[in-house]
């Protein structure tokens, strides 16, 4: 009887090193071919970003915003208008701005309407650069006034020159800096003869009592 013969047997380490093999190389032909697809997307991406040209691409860049520079201070305000129906002018005293009352109030009225507001609050930056003294004067013409609330044109103008005030200090301008002042009719700046020289008499007054050396 025969003795079979047993064939020679491979070796357990061998097949595993096959196998090992085999998976390394299918892994880094996985990740070549999700390279070389990433390199082609970006570079269509770029080519619609700006058709292939870098300048387009550069001019589609938005500049960025301006930046805001700071309010003037009070001393750098021109001499004239500063609109329809604000003026300014300087003498020895400072710098005056005097404000139309049809601008702030509605007639025979001291409570500031929305667009005396407006008004005012367009001024509070440039009133916050310094630390002058401010006098707010109000003037009316020569109509006489006779309600409960404002027996005269005293009354009247005393107490817009109040409103301005508190709506200062409400801003934040300092209250030791503002007195509130009530002229009524007696200083007039045009004749009161006619509606257009009354409507020029109706104002608010803020004088600035700048130094000698603004």
């Amino acid at each position: 009887m025969s003795e079979e013969t047993t064939p020679p047997r491979t070796p357990p380490h061998q097949t595993i090193e096959l196998r090992d093999s085999t998976e390394e190389e299918s892994w880094l032909l996985v990740y070549l071919d999700v390279m070389t697809l990433l390199v082609v997307m970006f570079v269509v991406m770029l080519t619609f970003a700006g058709d292939g040209d870098p300048e387009t691409a550069a001019d589609t860049t938005e500049p960025a915003p301006e930046a805001q520079g700071p309010s003037p201070h009070p001393a750098d305000w021109p001499e004239g208008s500063l609109g329809d129906d604000i003026e300014t002018s300087r003498s020895d005293e400072g710098l005056r701005l005097r404000i139309s009352s049809g601008l702030l109030f509605e007639s025979g009225q001291a409570e500031l309407s929305h667009k005396g507001l407006d008004t005012l609050a367009e001024l509070v930056p440039t009133l916050e650069q310094s630390s002058h003294p401010i006098v707010v004067t109000g003037h009316t013409d020569d109509v006489p006034i006779t309600t409960d609330r404002y027996p005269s044109n005293w009354e009247l103008s005393s107490a817009r020159a109040a409103q301005v005030v508190r709506f200062f200090q409400k801003e934040g301008i300092s209250p030791e800096r503002m007195t509130a002042v009530g002229k009524a009719h007696t200083e007039p700046r045009a004749s009161n003869g006619s509606a257009e020289g009354r409507a020029r008499n109706r104002r608010v007054e803020l004088l600035l009592r700048l130094s000698s050396t603004d």
